[in-house]
């Protein structure tokens, strides 16, 4: 058999429930899984080699496991490289043989396991006829009383600054806004800003000297002048 070709069980293509896009990930999940039985994709890996949205994808994967098209079983850790374990359940053996990518598809109803692939990676890279939904922002957590930050940038704000000055920056920002009313897109990349600024004002303020004189005075006393 190519191995471009994917064969998808009838029962989750002929599926009411689910909708184009939850198939196509659980399609997704079924070519990483190969003949493992599972895979590990992190959400966000799976986001871009499908063009979708992280939002779409952490939704479509909610709604597999409600219908029990797939289990997931969370990581012991949390963090970079600990990612939810797939594991596609067990469908129907009748399938169609399709290839995603010319749109080709052929029936074969023979008995034959669900997957078929001669190679199969993890790091494999799949490409997708599936249009692009439009964008949805990502959700975004309140710090304090007025800044908000998504997962992501609070991250990132993290690793760049350390726990301890990044609650400094982000008290020094909710305090901006709350006593004088400020209104910026974005909070992270005003956070950015501000530090940027701030270290170029520690280089451009010229070291003041004092170039007075000392003299005693006639009193006894030493002044400068």
């Amino acid at each position: 058999m190519n191995e471009n070709y994917l064969k998808t069980p009838i029962d989750l293509l002929i599926d009411k429930v689910l909708n184009p896009t939850d198939k196509l990930i659980a399609q997704y999940l079924l070519w990483r899984q190969g003949g493992n039985g599972h895979c590990w994709p992190a959400e966000r890996t799976i986001a871009i080699d499908l063009n979708l949205n992280l939002n779409t994808v952490q939704n479509s994967i909610a709604r597999l496991a409600k219908n029990k098209k797939i289990s997931i079983q969370k990581p012991q850790k949390r963090g970079r490289g600990h990612s939810n374990r797939y594991s596609v359940i067990d469908l129907k053996n009748q399938s169609i043989e399709s290839n995603c990518i010319k749109k080709s598809v052929s029936i074969d109803l023979k008995n034959q396991s669900v997957i078929d692939l001669k190679n199969s990676t993890e790091n494999k890279p799949y490409k997708s006829n599936h249009k692009k939904e439009p964008h949805t922002p990502e959700a975004k957590t309140k710090y304090l009383d007025f800044v908000y930050l998504t997962d992501e940038e609070y991250r990132k704000l993290l690793d760049q600054f350390g726990e301890a000055i990044l609650k400094e920056k982000i008290t020094e920002l909710n305090n901006g806004i709350g006593s004088k009313g400020y209104k910026y897109k974005s909070h992270y990349f005003t956070i950015l800003s501000w530090d940027r600024k701030n270290e170029k004002n520690k280089f451009s303020k010229p070291e003041r000297r004092d170039y007075r004189v000392p003299v005693e005075s006639g009193f006894g006393q030493t002044v400068a002048v």
